[in-house]
């Protein structure tokens, strides 16, 4: 079990939904101050042309992939309190230094791989807590509430940035330090963090170890790395196609942003379903499953049909990634000694993939046919198929240190 017997069970029920809490908002913030860039490029007060657009909003996976394993085998080896302060501090310092520069290209590039190697910094903390707090029939619940809060910052702050905050502060470098402020906070919130004395505390070389030789915990990471991949496509291909299909600059944002939605109504219903059933592994199967035709037909349908796939779409990415997630804190070999150095290795292979496979799909799409961009990622996905199979059913099988055998 994740929750040691010793701990008094009133304080563990009350406080870990506190702590949950506080890490919800740590990501809310980091993803919305990171994101809303992508609604403000058109802005007159930032002068970047199209290629240095690119760069400022792809830059951070640069240092979020490189960041997340280390990040994840030193919070195994020394906490996750000092290392969520660090990787919030960090990320201040991007969003200030964002703020400051922000019609400077050279400025907003520097800050925006310093972003992503705070991101980086943060992004394993959640599975680790989750281990700490959260009992086996609840840790699919607790990953996907924690997964919904990045979804929910990105939409959130895509919606409200150039419109309203804009307009109420008055400048574009104040919506800026708007979000930096956002951070600040919640890097004072981060301090009522608690973390129980860890026996599972390793070094760092046996946690490296333990973590590359376990072949489930590559299966999973590549897996991540096809539904990043797919998704961070999807949002940015699909667009386009939409505003063809539909005529209507309102109506094609509003499916692309159904995906999105779609998604985080996913990321808590399904891993309940998941807790609820015990069953991890045919979920991630069937919406893959589903998930690959539905690429395919959105190309072809029209009207109402691209609301419906639209949604689908997302419901089925929204189904695969907190479940996915979830699966080192239960994994044999991971446990919680482990779980952030594998939470660390998959967000550093899927966040690669969220950076390479877009540029991929453009390279296959303006070479042949743009629906040959559609089949190429069909095949990713049933290549994340064929590596889902053989991992083993994990759920209701937490345990709070893992020293069996790989």
């Amino acid at each position: 079990m994740a929750v040691e017997p010793s701990e008094n069970k009133s304080e563990v029920v009350g406080y870990r939904w506190v702590i949950l809490i506080i890490n919800w908002l740590v990501i809310f913030f980091i993803y919305a101050s990171w994101l809303f860039i992508l609604v403000i490029f058109n802005d007159p007060a930032l002068s970047l042309n199209e290629t240095e657009q690119y760069w400022v909003w792809t830059l951070p996976f640069i240092g979020l992939a490189g960041m997340a394993l280390p990040a994840g085998l030193i919070i195994d080896k020394y906490g996750l309190k000092k290392t969520g302060f660090l990787g919030i501090f960090i990320v201040i310092v991007a969003a200030f230094s964002r703020a400051l520069g922000f019609n400077n290209f050279i400025t907003l590039a520097a800050s925006s791989i310093f972003l992503g190697c705070g991101i980086g910094l943060i992004t394993p903390l959640g599975n680790k807590l989750i281990s700490l707090w959260f009992g086996e029939k609840e840790i699919g619940t607790a990953s996907g509430i924690t997964v919904m809060a990045a979804g929910l910052g990105i939409a959130v702050s895509q919606s409200i940035s150039a419109s309203i905050l804009r307009s109420l502060l008055g400048s574009l470098q104040a919506v800026f330090y708007f979000y930096a402020i956002c951070v600040v906070i919640v890097f004072i919130l981060w301090n009522f963090i608690r973390e129980k004395p860890s026996k599972g505390r390793v070094p760092l070389r046996e946690a490296l170890g333990k973590i590359i030789r376990n072949k489930y915990v590559w299966m999973l990471a590549v897996a991540y790395f096809v539904i990043l991949a797919v998704f961070y496509t999807v949002l940015k291909v699909l667009h386009p196609i939409f505003l063809i299909k539909l005529v209507d600059t309102n109506k094609a944002n509003m499916a692309i942003s159904l995906i999105s939605y779609a998604a985080m109504s996913a990321n808590v219903i399904m891993p309940i379903l998941s807790d609820r059933l015990r069953n991890r592994k045919y979920f991630i199967l069937m919406a893959f499953i589903i998930l690959a035709p539905s690429l395919i037909l959105i190309y072809y349908v029209e009207n109402l049909w691209i609301w419906i796939l639209s949604f689908v779409i997302g419901f089925m990415v929204g189904s695969i990634i907190p479940i996915l997630v979830a699966i080192p804190i239960e994994l044999k070999g991971v446990g919680h000694s482990y779980v952030a150095g594998a939470t660390g290795l998959m967000a550093a292979v899927g966040n690669f993939g969220g950076l390479t496979i877009p540029m991929v799909y453009l390279l296959i799409a303006e070479s042949s046919m743009e629906i040959m961009g559609f089949i190429f990622l069909v095949i990713l996905i049933i290549g994340a198929i064929f590596l889902v199979i053989p991992i083993p059913e994990t759920a209701g099988k937490a345990r709070e240190v893992s020293n069996e055998g790989d």
